[in-house]
């Protein structure tokens, strides 16, 4: 692995305002991507992990979010600092983004071929003839059939993961140094889901890191080199993604790995192991560890004080179980 990161974000912290008052739904939140790095961030819907991706490319959803503390660094630049001017060079070309509803986030009224050419234009300044060359090209890359006859077709006319195909299209077509896909197989059916991973993992052939940002540790397992844990906006375990799997420290990964049915801890049993309660809601004041309302293994000192980072053999985790106060 290269010494210095692709991509840098330090004490990353983002808060949602409702009404006069303001929640962190991201909390001080560090991580790094380096070259040819796939980097996936697992967690329950509510815990932060498309908030964080967003941060990155300065994509708030609303006026209501907003980043107030925090370092990103990409290629060595401080882009957090960039204007609205300066990111619109960096989003697209260095830096893409496969969001998670493909039937939302593509424009109804323009067709496919349209929307990945604008992209290409706006950054490489092609001409027609060659924009729309390449636009057919990255549509037969990424398995988007008789490219020439549905480069005039609308997003309505095209099947779930046909669109998640486009958006991948859109992503490469510039071919960024780094790819953030957000949950890149929601909604799709189990076949279409096997499709878009095989896609991902030719796509990772080439000099391009990836951010996965989902909740499914399957597709972890075949295309993740490292993996960062999330819980109501907090990293509480990093580690490599074997060791995820073999060596879980987090009671929260742990509940996550017994609720996977082909788990081998699952052979056997008739019922699944679930993770007891809810991720709470933002506006819940919570001390000591994040999830000790949920955790089979909750200590005192788990409901009294935030447990600190404990390092061992690679991995991060921040519980109380290990180490020592």
């Amino acid at each position: 692995m290269d010494e210095y990161p692709l991509l840098s974000v330090k004490g990353l912290r983002v808060e949602i305002n409702i009404g006069e008052d303001s929640y962190p739904v991201v909390k001080d939140v560090s991580f790094s991507v380096y070259e040819n790095e796939c980097l996936c961030i697992v967690g329950e819907s509510g815990c932060g992990k498309t908030l964080t991706s967003l941060s990155v490319l300065k994509l708030f959803p609303s006026h209501s979010i907003r980043k107030t503390s925090g370092a990103i660094n990409f290629k060595g630049l401080r882009i957090d600092r960039f204007s609205e001017k300066d990111m619109t060079r960096v989003r697209g070309k260095q830096i893409s983004m496969i969001f998670q509803e493909p039937m939302t986030s593509l424009n109804p009224v323009f067709t496919i071929g349209e929307q990945i050419s604008e992209t290409i234009a706006e950054h490489l300044k092609t001409d027609w003839k060659e924009t729309k060359k390449r636009t057919l090209d990255i549509m037969d890359r990424v398995g988007i059939p008789e490219p020439e006859r549905l480069f005039y077709a609308y997003p309505h006319e095209l099947s779930g993961g046909l669109r998640q195909r486009a958006m991948i299209g859109m992503a490469l077509s510039c071919n960024p140094s780094l790819l953030i896909a957000d949950e890149p197989t929601t909604a799709l059916d189990v076949t279409i889901q096997w499709q878009i991973l095989e896609l991902l993992k030719e796509l990772q052939k080439g000099n391009m890191s990836t951010i996965i940002i989902t909740h499914n540790l399957g597709l972890v397992s075949e295309i993740g080199n490292r993996a960062l844990i999330m819980y109501l906006g907090e990293i509480i375990e990093e580690a490599e993604v074997k060791n995820i799997f073999t060596n879980p420290l987090h009671p929260y990964t742990q509940g996550l790995i017994n609720s996977i049915p082909s788990n081998p801890i699952n052979l056997g049993k008739k019922r699944l192991v679930p993770i007891k309660g809810n991720v709470p809601g933002i506006s819940e004041k919570i001390t000591g560890c994040v999830f000790h309302y949920r955790c089979d293994r909750v200590m005192d000192i788990c409901k009294r004080v935030i447990p600190p980072e404990i390092r061992q053999e690679g991995s991060m985790v921040r519980c109380h179980l290990y180490g020592k106060i």
